[in-house]
């Protein structure tokens, strides 16, 4: 970041400023003085241009011209305040005799709307809440008023001290106030006292007044890890905090006496101004001066400011600009920012911006010869860097103490990372490595060795050895990646300032202006030097022979170095100080292809040095991008950065060098011949190449061919003997203007000599697709030169990947090969599809459109394809691999390929069964329709997830889809044959299972919601499914469940069962004598008598209910499986899935089967039949 001084506002007088405020959304500034002094100006802000204008001059510097200049009349005494209201466009200002008034923009002008006078203290300081509805107003006699934007009083109160500042929390629930005695008190919106802000220095000191409180105003998603509460006091003490009760706040001594504090509009770096402290000076005279730090303390730059007093500071909107109220006088201050951007590949531009909205900073790669952008996300971006193919994006990792480097190409994709715990705060990078340095530890990494040997570029001098390393600049002493954490955090009271590099040397720069020089690859020192000065920024040239540092204060020297190789002695300095000095430089560009060229931005304008000499400035306030062939591309990042996602051609800037301008001046002027032996004696490829393009157009070859010789232009000497053997003067013009890309004017020319074949082979070199058709259009009628310009046109897309348009073209020339691979890039697969189906028998290219298909899953078009193309086996193989086993056992009946399908789905099966994963082997079987083998492995599974103990409901859904898949395998089987003698039975009662888990689970269901009655009669149709269930857990629930429903006799019973189980031991069948004489010792014998009998409805007969049928009229009834209870006179249903019978009143509550869940509406309703009827029906 640099800052310098722009432009003075004298005040009428020589009144003295008080106060100052800039409104950041329009673009006014305020300022007050003595003597009633009240005056708003107008300067052009982020406001002044509306998003269709831009500016005409690109290389014009910030205008400050003032554009408002109204005097504002109303107070007597020294105006000390003035705050804006920027959301209502009101300006509040107050006067040392009590006295505020509230202004209002009318027409252009600013007139009173409110005043408000209380003499008996003076206003402190005002305040206005974060959205501009409240306002808080402070006297030093401690009375406080709380107003809304109307003029209307919210609350007062004394606070009964002494007052200095006020702020507002962002949200508007808390204030601050600030007293002379150094204490800060939080408050609530309606003024009730909280708490006591803690202050981590000795407030008894004297100096201890704070001076100011800056609460920034954060958006939704700002980071919380950031300060944004700054409390400065007046011994130069400053506490940054994240919130109000922060326990770990960031403490700066700025060793000034400080007069004000200030966020810049987004919150990133805190302006304070003030006086030094005499102690601190070496004359008596007082020095004032602005101090500029980042939200974590860090210092940024220093600006001295003349005068005697300075009162307070004020930001521009885009925080490019500063106002200093000193003495009588506005001082304008232009920012440069240190953006996080670079840029590299001639073409690409980097810049990283944060997106409030999520916390996460947005990368853009902008390609600036083609307008295409590429977004990349991260989080905690610190900063980016990069180097011909390459840019390395640092940002901090997951870990504590964690820092992720990304090497990136033009795209956005990252190729590499490397992770280090070396914080980065300085980077720099060459063709081979990225360097990283923190305060005292200097870590590299060798990316080429990372990227692999597809990437490695023909320009890297080294191997791909790797010879990353880390290492503590004083002990210069290598770590081991165990160490790499502990020892490389160690600090150091010469820390390091900046750091730059080369192919060769890597240079370190210290604050006390020592200069390290290290040798690449290994990274020896070769020699450790004094600079004269603190550096800031330092780089070398293309040959690493001259060094280019900007020190803190601005200035900029040369400094010539000799390797250790060059040197005559040892004690002969590696460092060579030139005579040469500029100040108030902040951006500098060496040229790549000339060590003697650096161009340099000196406060707004720019300048170009040759050697020590300096070209005529240019106003300029862009950032310099490269320096190649005498041109300077430079880019407005201040622009951008306004709207950093939408970056245009009007941010590119591109200035020429004076030697090339006057070359071009001097080829219009003179022979050819002169400029050539004026080139000679300012040499360089450019000027070269000038002058060859220049006598190319003169068809003087001679010269062109001995100015490509002079630049070692291979390829231009080449051209110009190759235009030199051509015989006709039109040919020959007309192949330099295909040379210049004049492709028009060169088509002309051979249309008039009537060589149509030369003027195809020119669009066709080039690429000229759209003019090669017009031309084959117009001037020929043969359809293979129609369609082999298609097929041009179609390839010229197709290796640029734009699948789109090179499809456009093949379906113009017909060609299905080229259009099915455009088709498969698109993901077109209708559209394929399609083609497949017009395609003949037998085409070759069904074979690749079937391979398509099957690689993207597709089995149905891949398997029409191939059978279609004649290959049934490979349709087979297509099925068998996707799993598609319906299709292949169909395929394999009709291509007589049984064994093949039935071996390979037997190896999946068992596959399957072998990994444990048995409901991939049931879903396959159940794909490929083997239903009774999908029964099997049910059963199987069933089987062992009730040894296993698992939930009943999963069990019973195990056997119910059992069951289903044996309905399927009925219903399509040729023979109801089983040769499996465990799945005979099965098959003959498929239900049997899932009916013994759905009883199972209906008796505890009717428990929980004791109903023990329901309970009781569906337990006692569980000792039909004793082969199923567990019987001792069997009759245990049966016990329970005649117990709970007072059928002692039943209960007996089934403990009497569960006594002569062989899997209960002694000791459980004593416990379960005990239990039984514990439990019917009171009931009587006859109570103890198992009876569970039903009366038919037809004879009136009694008969057992387990036998479901009554022995005098054989009236067969049926069991309800919803509620496990007999169905007896009531209506009900018949399911139409598993043939269970449901009682109606149940079927209305569900619309599912209970058992088989399959849907009632396909049920059978059926009401109970009359006597009659019954009879009927036995007879």
């Amino acid at each position: 970041m640099f800052v310098y001084f722009n432009k003075k506002v004298s005040m009428p007088g020589g009144t003295r400023l008080r106060s100052l405020a800039w409104n950041s959304q329009q673009g006014w500034l305020a300022c007050g003085g003595d003597n009633g002094l009240l005056k708003v100006l107008k300067l052009p802000g982020p406001g002044a241009l509306n998003e269709f204008e831009t500016k005409k001059d690109p290389f014009a510097a910030a205008q400050s011209n003032l554009s408002m200049n109204q005097t504002l009349e109303g107070h007597q005494g020294s105006v000390l305040v003035v705050r804006w209201n920027e959301n209502y466009r009101k300006l509040t200002s107050s006067d040392d005799r009590g006295l505020i008034i509230v202004w209002i923009l009318h027409k252009g002008l600013w007139f009173e709307e409110m005043v408000n006078n209380r003499s008996k203290s003076v206003v402190k300081d005002i305040k206005w809440s974060g959205d501009g509805q409240k306002v808080c107003i402070i006297y030093e006699d401690g009375q406080v008023i709380v107003g809304n934007v109307d003029g209307n009083r919210i609350w007062g109160k004394d606070l009964k001290t002494k007052l200095a500042n006020v702020e507002w929390s962002p949200d508007a629930r808390l204030l601050l106030f600030g007293t002379k005695d150094g204490k800060c008190n939080i408050h609530d919106y309606f003024g009730n006292f909280l708490s006591r802000l803690h202050i981590c220095f000795d407030t008894k000191e004297e100096g201890s007044t704070i001076m100011g409180i800056d609460w920034f105003n954060k958006a939704e998603g700002y980071d919380s890890r950031i300060p944004t509460l700054a409390i400065a006091l007046c011994n130069g003490k400053i506490q940054m905090m994240r919130h109000e009760l922060d326990e770990e706040p960031v403490l700066i001594d700025t060793k000034m006496n400080i007069a004000c504090i200030k966020w810049s509009p987004n919150g990133e770096v805190l302006g304070v101004v003030g006086s030094e402290k005499p102690e601190l000076l070496v004359n008596a005279e007082n020095r004032l001066s602005v101090q500029l730090y980042s939200h974590y303390g860090i210092h940024l730059r220093t600006l001295h400011v003349p005068g005697k007093r300075i009162s307070t500071l004020a930001w521009e909107g885009g925080g490019l600009k500063l106002a200093l109220a000193v003495d009588s006088y506005i001082y304008l201050a232009n920012i440069r920012p240190e953006y996080k951007w670079t840029f590299f590949n001639s073409t690409t531009c980097v810049y990283g911006f944060e997106k409030k909205s999520n916390e996460e900073y947005c990368v853009i790669f902008w390609d600036t010869s083609s307008g295409k952008r590429h977004s990349k996300f991260v989080k905690g971006l610190i900063c980016i860097c990069g180097n011909e193919e390459y840019c390395t994006i640092a940002t901090t990792g997951n870990e504590p103490d964690q820092y992720i480097l990304s090497l990136c190409n033009s795209f956005g994709q990252c190729l590499a990372f490397n992770s280090t715990s070396v914080e980065p705060q300085f980077i720099s990078m060459n063709k081979d490595f990225v360097f990283v340095s923190s305060d005292s530890t200097v870590s590299s990494w060798n990316y080429r060795s990372s990227l692999g040997e597809q990437v490695l570029s023909s320009k890297s001098t080294i191997s791909v050895t790797d010879y990353s390393q880390t290492f503590h600049l004083d002990s210069h002493v290598r770590l081991a990646p165990s160490q790499e954490k502990d020892d490389g955090t160690k600090q150091s009271a010469d820390q390091i300032s900046c750091i730059c590099s080369s192919s060769i040397y890597l240079m370190v720069g210290r604050d006390s202006g020592i200069l390290h020089r290290f040798t690449l690859p290994q990274l020896n020192l070769e020699s450790t030097d004094l600079l004269q000065c603190r550096p800031q920024a330092m780089e070398l040239n293309c040959t690493s022979t001259r060094m280019a540092v900007i020190d803190m204060n601005g200035i900029l020297r040369f400094y010539d170095l000799k390797a250790a190789t060059q040197r005559k002695h040892e004690n002969e300095e590696s460092i060579t100080c030139l005579d040469f000095e500029r100040k108030d430089v902040w951006n500098m560009k060496w040229a790549d292809d000339n060590a003697e060229l650096l161009a340099v931005m000196e406060k707004s304008r720019m300048y170009i040095i040759r050697g020590t000499e300096l070209e005529e400035p240019v106003l300029c306030t862009a950032y310099l991008c490269c320096f190649h062939a005498l041109k300077i591309l430079a880019v407005q990042m201040d622009e951008i950065m306004q709207q950093p996602e939408s970056p245009g051609k009007q941010h590119l800037f591109f200035y020429e060098t004076k030697s090339l301008r006057d070359t071009q001046q001097i080829l219009e002027a003179t022979q050819l011949q002169d400029v050539f032996f004026y080139i000679e004696e300012h040499s360089h490829p450019r000027l070269w190449v000038t002058l060859a393009e220049h006598a190319l157009q003169k068809l003087d070859l001679s010269i062109a061919e001995r100015a490509f010789v002079k630049c070692q232009n291979y390829f231009g000497v080449q051209f110009t003997k190759r235009v030199h053997s051509l015989k006709e003067p039109n040919e020959q013009k007309a192949e330099i203007y295909a040379y210049f890309k004049r492709f028009d004017e060169a088509e002309r020319l051979l249309l008039q000599m009537t060589r149509v074949d030369l003027a195809l082979n020119l669009h066709i070199k080039f690429g000229r697709w759209s003019a090669l058709e017009r031309l084959v259009v117009s001037n020929l009628e043969d359809d293979s030169v129609m369609q082999l310009t298609y097929d041009s046109m179609g390839k010229f897309f197709l290796e640029r990947q734009n699948w789109k348009e090179a499809k456009k073209f093949y379906e113009r020339s017909k060609n299905n090969a080229c259009i099915a691979h455009c088709l498969h890039k698109l993901g077109d697969w209708k559209t394929l599809e399609g083609l497949m189906k017009s395609l003949s028998k037998d085409d070759p290219l069904l074979l690749y459109i079937a391979n398509q298909f099957w690689s993207v899953g597709m089995c149905k078009q891949a398997v029409t394809a191939f059978i279609k193309h004649g290959s049934t086996l490979a349709s087979i193989e297509c099925c068998l691999d996707l799993n598609m086993w319906n299709l292949a056992f169909e395929l394999g009946q009709k291509y007589d390929q049984e064994a093949l399908v039935n071996n390979s789905f037997n190896q999946y099966i068992q596959y399957l069964l072998k990994c444990g994963n048995h409901t991939l082997a049931v879903e396959a079987s159940e794909t490929a329709q083997q239903y009774l083998l999908a029964a099997k492995l049910l059963k199987d599974l069933a089987s062992k997830l009730s040894n296993n103990k698992v939930s009943s409901q999963a069990v019973k859904k195990t056997y119910v889809l059992m069951a289903l898949n044996i309905e399927k395998w009925k219903a399509s089987a040729r023979s109801l044959k089983v040769a499996d003698g465990d799945m005979e039975l099965v098959v003959e009662r498929p239900w049997h299972h899932a009916e013994a888990y759905h009883l199972w689970n209906c008796v505890h269901q009717h428990l929980y919601l004791n109903n023990f009655q329901g309970a009781f009669y569906a337990s006692i149709w569980l000792n039909e499914y004793e082969g199923i269930l567990d019987p001792q857990r069997l009759y245990s629930l049966q016990a329970v469940a005649s117990y709970c429903f007072k059928r002692m006799g039943e209960s007996k019973s089934a403990i009497s069962k569960l006594e002569d189980c062989e899997s209960l031991s002694n000791d459980s069948k004593a416990k379960l004598t005990r239990l039984a004489d514990l439990l019917f010792h009171d009931h009587s014998q006859s109570n103890l008598v198992s009876s569970c009998e039903f009366i038919c409805k037809e004879c009136k007969s009694s008969f057992p209910v387990r036998e479901k049928k009554c022995p005098t009229c054989e009236t067969q009834y049926h069991m309800c499986i919803a509620s496990g209870s007999l169905i007896m006179d009531e209506e009900f249903c018949l399911c139409g899935l598993c043939k269970h019978y449901i009682k109606s009143m149940h079927a209305i509550n569900c619309q599912y089967c209970p058992l088989c869940h399959g849907h009632l509406a396909v049920s059978k309703a059926i009401k109970p039949m009359h006597k009659s009827q019954r009879r009927r029906t036995l007879r």
